[in-house]
């Protein structure tokens, strides 16, 4: 490719990851630091995204490349949350409105401020980004409805997805990505009315729309072959092992694991 090939390439295969928080402090700034540190400029953008429900002003370090939005904004977007915070439910709402505002990247990762990474994020996005890009969306935890994890409330509560149970496909989104045409997907469903927790509206819309979900981990029917366990470790029971819900890890524990390039959440 000549010089303006590679630019056009560049420009239409960017990739931005959305580093989220509703708080701000020197372990908050740290990571998003490592994060700008570790990955190309000429590929990769880093924003943090910061969750406010209101717009106080907020004191950033100097080259913080951040975007505040408030909760107004978020249920500006003509959609219908299952309730009227962000939490629990509706966290998909800060891509899909970066999304709209910034349509031009190829994929659109989303990593909460308590999401840690046991190694050099760009080996994981590396990786993702490389080896399975032509996948629509990467997260964990990806499971059909069915014996084993039926009691989870999330299938059951607020679900206005409009498909059968059967039909129905979960997923635990503190880190994921979402190419564009997934967002796109997502916008346009939603404002039709559908409506349901984030962890059950993202796969169940992209896998019964025909679009390639994958879990970067796990041992279920949605790893890819090659990552089973690869990113994070599946335990017992639903969302749990080092991708959890609940408890919080420390990072003392973590570090007495050893584990190298594991994904681990939460960690507060």
């Amino acid at each position: 490719m000549n010089i303006v090939e590679t630019s056009v390439y560049i420009m239409a295969n960017r990739i931005v990851v959305l580093y989220v928080s509703h708080i701000i402090s020197d372990v908050y700034i740290e990571r998003y630091w490592c994060l700008r540190e570790l990955l190309p400029t000429e590929l990769y953008d880093v924003v943090w995204i910061i969750t406010r429900n209101n717009l106080d002003e907020i004191l950033l370090p100097e080259g913080v490349n951040a975007n505040i939005y408030t909760t107004d904004d978020l249920n500006s977007l003509e959609y219908n949350p299952i309730g009227d915070t962000l939490i629990p439910g509706s966290p998909h709402f800060i891509p899909l409105r970066f999304f709209l505002d910034n349509p031009q990247y190829r994929h659109y990762w989303f990593i909460e401020y308590d999401v840690v990474f046991t190694g050099e994020w760009s080996t994981l996005m590396y990786d993702c980004d490389g080896n399975l890009d032509d996948y629509d969306f990467l997260s964990s935890h990806i499971e059909k409805y069915g014996e084993g994890n039926r009691e989870w409330p999330w299938w059951h509560r607020d679900n206005n997805c409009r498909y059968a149970l059967e039909e129905c496909v979960k997923g635990f989104n503190p880190i994921c990505r979402y190419s564009n045409r997934a967002l796109a997907l997502l916008d346009s469903y939603m404002k039709e009315g559908h409506s349901a927790h984030s962890e059950v509206m993202i796969t169940t819309c992209l896998h019964n729309h025909g679009m390639r979900i994958a879990d970067i981990g796990g041992t279920g029917e949605f790893t890819p072959e090659g990552y089973r366990n690869r990113y994070y470790i599946k335990g017992v029971g639903i969302n749990n092992g080092t991708m959890r819900w609940r408890p919080p890890f420390t990072m003392e524990e973590i570090e007495a694991l050893g584990t190298k390039d594991r994904l681990f959440h939460p960690i507060k």
